[in-house]
């Protein structure tokens, strides 16, 4: 089996073309799999921020409301945007 001249870093020298390119497509995998994490993990977080935000504003609306001098269905706005 051919053998790399400078091996990739990671692998060894000794390391076969087709093995080397098993453990290089295990490497790139894993890095895949952490961004995948990372990204469901941002993506988790916008989406638990907004839903406490929306239940945050649901709960100020008679507060704002009575600040306001308005009617309840005229605050309602505030949830909309």
């Amino acid at each position: 089996s051919p053998e790399w001249s400078d091996p990739p870093t990671g692998l060894q020298r000794d390391v076969g073309l087709e093995t080397g390119t098993v453990q290089i497509k295990k490497m790139r995998s894993q890095r895949e799999r952490k961004l995948m994490l990372w990204c469901l993990a941002a993506i988790f977080t916008a989406l638990a921020m907004a839903s406490l935000d929306t239940a945050i504003a649901n709960i100020a609306l008679p507060a704002i409301a009575s600040d306001l001098h308005v009617s309840p269905a005229e605050v309602v706005w505030v949830v909309n945007v």
